[in-house]
């Protein structure tokens, strides 16, 4: 199973890190939602690979919006973004086309061999029982900020729990603010997880900036410090955050204090924004900006619950055993 794809510019990564990996065939290619930093890669991917299910969320919120509904949105949008988008999703859909197509909801499991991959949210919605040994009152809700909900793309994510044995990981896309905290407030709905893969690449943003951004911003301490992961791993872009003028540490310092956390591991290095000097020590990193080609972090878990991360750029490795 692929979890989205990147976009047009970083597609030849992907594929040679898949090709790296001994891939031959994609069985699901899951896509939490439709931004291109996270599907604009599909067509590319599935002229290399054979691919056997498409796994997304349904309906695309932003498709054919005009130009003024963005404006609304976005303080930093560029005439012709509205079009760029829509061409995007329209080539998506032609691969969808050429392939099964799966439509899941909160609630539905992904049928993949041998791991249970639970869907927590989406399209806009999530779980409404706690999964079994979750539901217990989440202290952390106590001081929950609200914000604004968002109606685009990001919200509509399809969040995930997959569970091997007893090893547990929760990445939840780009979910937004508010669906975060609907998540885990006033119960954790979902436990804890060995491993986070932060949530929204760890965007956050002061209201100052604008109160859309606000309420994009993720990881209110209720999701992250309910989940108690004890590795966290961040995925983001060579250059950080296309708004690092607004961005700032906020998400990251959440992540940073969260109770148990024993590491960050980051696919690239802060190098500019409000997030420089935020970085995990270097070992941690997979990208420094100098790589000839992509790097990336590897984990591997065993059944009991063990596991070990690797960095491919300098073959540091650490292994997490099993706590009880």
């Amino acid at each position: 199973m692929l979890i989205d794809t990147g976009d047009r510019e970083t597609a030849g990564n992907v594929i040679d890190v898949l090709q790296r990996a001994g891939v031959k065939q994609i069985d699901y290619l899951l896509i939490t939602h439709y931004h291109s930093d996270h599907n604009g890669a599909v067509p590319m991917l599935a002229a290399e690979f054979p691919i056997q299910t498409i796994v997304d969320h349904g309906a695309n919120v932003e498709f054919e919006k005009t130009d003024d509904w963005w404006k609304q949105r976005r303080n930093d949008f560029e005439p012709g973004l509205a079009k760029q988008t829509d061409d995007e999703h329209r080539a998506y859909l032609k691969v969808c086309e050429q392939h099964r197509h799966l439509v899941v909801k909160a609630g539905d499991r992904v049928p993949l061999a041998g791991v249970e991959v639970q869907v927590l949210t989406a399209g806009y919605n999530l779980i409404t029982q706690p999964l079994k040994g979750a539901g217990a009152p989440n202290p952390f809700c106590a001081n929950a900020e609200l914000r604004p909900e968002d109606d685009t793309e990001d919200g509509q994510s399809i969040g995930l729990l997959m569970s091997y044995g007893k090893f547990r990981l929760v990445f939840l896309g780009d979910l937004t603010w508010d669906a975060e905290q609907r998540l885990f407030c006033p119960q954790n709905r979902v436990g804890a997880a060995d491993v986070y893969l932060i949530t929204h690449h760890a965007q956050s943003f002061d209201r100052s900036f604008s109160d859309f951004y606000w309420g994009l911003s993720c990881c209110p301490p209720a999701e992250v410090c309910a989940l108690r992961p004890r590795v966290a791993i961040l995925s983001m872009g060579k250059d950080g955050h296309p708004l690092d003028a607004g961005a700032n540490p906020a998400a990251l310092n959440v992540v940073q204090k969260s109770p148990g956390l024993e590491d960050i591991w980051q696919t690239n290095y802060f190098t500019g924004g409000g997030e420089k000097g935020h970085n995990a020590p270097e070992q941690f990193c997979a990208n420094l900006g100098q790589n000839s080609r992509a790097e990336y972090i590897e984990l591997s878990a065993e059944l009991d619950g063990t596991f070990n991360v690797t960095n491919s750029r300098n073959g540091y490795q650490k292994s997490y055993t099993r706590k009880h």
